[in-house]
């Protein structure tokens, strides 16, 4: 595996004029997101004046996005829709899919389950941060965001993702192996599951299978049902590390788990070893595969990570997704001037929700 990916795509040579400049000129922040970023945006509820200040402090927030972000908003996001929560599930903040994304205005019972005022720094912070996770899974999932698969399996093996050792004893025979080799078995076996996965292009390619699939044909679950349904489809059977621990657990419980992997030629204590190697860099992203690489993104332009046990994952995302990206920077040279404010914009209308 090559130290980094091709240079970024998406990475744009022109800058970005600040809100401020727009909010000198009398100008609303729309017309700045649309202008700057080239976007259609679309507010859910257009005649609720609370809902469209709520919607508007969303887009202030694109502002203060790291300029990797504001290049895959501007290279890859062609939709912004702003939505109230009645068009999201429960806990969800966001959600893209390719060329268009959608934000959830109303956090209010996000924060009522983290226990934080309605409206606050938290809250902003975390729609900021939302914003940054759906533009990772546009560089990782859009044709055009240029992370191949084989970047995206490396990045769920340093996150420990795993079979179950009596599904597939392999990665657990050599505790020390390099990942890369570890990524290699992961590509041969999707592979033999569906030979249209091809390492070197982007999940989300229109040669690639399905969108949706990719979790299926790697965990047995997912969003969106293969054909033929789940019975039917063979999987690599990965579990993220805190579950195949507790399976670990409960078979060590039961007294089952030495002779079960005697039958492979394994010890508890390999398996142990292994399962510890590396963790990931959140706690949602052992909630589904495509979430993984997505989290990794995100974390990596927070800031400020806590997670020392993911800081495998870090690196090597740090590595495969935000280094092309510099590339790029570095050997395009000097940036364009952003462009100008139009005089005139049109009026903001509802989007089809």
């Amino acid at each position: 595996m090559p130290s980094a990916g091709a240079l970024a795509p998406y990475h744009s040579n022109r800058q970005y004029l600040p809100l401020r400049l727009y909010r000198g000129r009398d100008l609303s922040v729309v017309q700045w997101a649309e202008e700057q970023f080239e976007l259609n945006v679309s507010i859910g509820l257009p005649g609720d004046a609370v809902f469209k200040r709520r919607s508007e402090a969303v887009l202030e927030l694109m502002d203060q996005l790291p300029l990797q972000v504001k290049d895959l908003l501007r290279g890859l996001i062609v939709q912004l829709r702003l939505q109230p929560a009645s068009h999201f599930d429960v806990d969800e903040l966001g959600s893209w899919s390719p060329g268009k994304m959608r934000i959830n205005c109303d956090p209010a019972h996000v924060a009522e389950l983290q226990g934080w005022p309605k409206e606050g720094t938290q809250v902003r912070q975390l729609l900021q941060t939302t914003l940054v996770h759906e533009c990772g899974h546009a560089l990782l999932e859009d044709p055009k965001g240029g992370v191949p698969l084989r970047s995206f399996i490396h990045l769920l093996v340093v996150s420990g993702w795993l079979p179950h050792p009596l599904q597939d004893p392999v990665p657990f025979r050599h505790p020390d192996c390099d990942p890369r080799q570890l990524t290699e078995h992961m590509l041969l076996r999707l592979r033999a599951i569906d030979p249209r996965w091809d390492p070197d292009l982007p999940v989300g390619a229109p040669s690639q299978p399905p969108p949706g699939q990719i979790d299926w044909d790697l965990m047995g679950a997912g969003e969106v049902p293969p054909p033929g349904g789940s019975s039917a489809r063979p999987s690599l059977g990965l579990r993220g590390p805190r579950q195949l621990g507790h399976e670990l657990l409960d078979a060590t419980a039961s007294g089952t788990l030495e002779a079960d992997l005697g039958s492979v030629g394994l010890t508890a204590a390999q398996v142990w070893r292994v399962g510890n190697r590396y963790r990931p860099v959140s706690a949602y992203a052992e909630d589904l595969i495509s979430e993984t690489p997505a989290e990794i993104f995100r974390q990596l332009h927070r800031g400020r990570v806590p997670w020392l046990a993911g800081q495998t994952a870090l690196r090597e995302g740090d590595r495969l997704l935000v280094q092309p990206w510099r590339e790029a920077e570095l050997s395009r040279g000097r940036a364009e001037p952003a462009p100008l404010p139009t005089s005139k914009h049109r009026q903001l209308t509802p989007g089809r929700l």
